[in-house]
């Protein structure tokens, strides 16, 4: 039995092999067909790029199964670009949503923006949630930059205008002498 199957990962996996109890688990990673002078299970197999693991299991008795095979892909992410359809913001409390995009190797681009780490360059002025949703909180007019991060992969960065107009809150007129 596998406890991971085959599929497409976003990084490196330990893949625990396991069979009845007194059986010997033989495996291969390089694509050729085990045989019991291959490679012995003992411990997990670190799979850290794409790989086809072979395997296969002999009883006590020497009664050996077929042999199976899990075919892993491994895709790490190389890149993210952040979106949005607008980049200025005019009234108090507004929003802008931004989406990023990963960028990966094995394959297509997905939406990531529920995955990184959103990044605002002034917080006073607007904030940004945990899915890439920009709120301004404060009234004037500020330039500001927004990113997003995943590990060591930086976003690139998309400058936002809050041009908020002042409330004026009190006039007081004083008489001219």
């Amino acid at each position: 039995l596998i406890d991971s199957e085959g599929g497409i990962y976003e990084e490196a996996i330990a893949v625990q092999l396991t069979s009845e109890e007194g059986a010997a688990i033989y495996y291969t990673v390089d694509g050729n067909e085990p045989t019991i002078d291959s490679t012995q299970y003992s411990n997990p197999v670190f799979i850290s790029q794409d790989t086809n693991l072979k395997f296969f299991a002999v009883d006590k008795a020497g009664n050996a199964e077929g042999v199976h095979l899990e075919k892993f892909f491994i895709s790490v992410l190389s890149g993210i670009e952040i979106t949005s359809e607008t980049t200025i913001v005019t009234t108090y409390k507004d929003t802008i949503q931004f989406t990023a995009t990963g960028t990966y190797e094995n394959i297509d681009n997905k939406d990531i923006s529920s995955m990184v780490s959103w990044i605002c360059s002034n917080p006073d002025v607007a904030t940004i949630d945990e899915n890439g949703l920009l709120t301004a909180v404060k009234s004037g007019s500020y330039a500001i930059e927004i990113g997003a991060k995943a590990g060591e992969i930086a976003s690139n960065k998309i400058p936002v205008l809050i041009n908020i107009p002042v409330a004026l809150e009190a006039i007081e007129i004083l008489p001219n002498y």
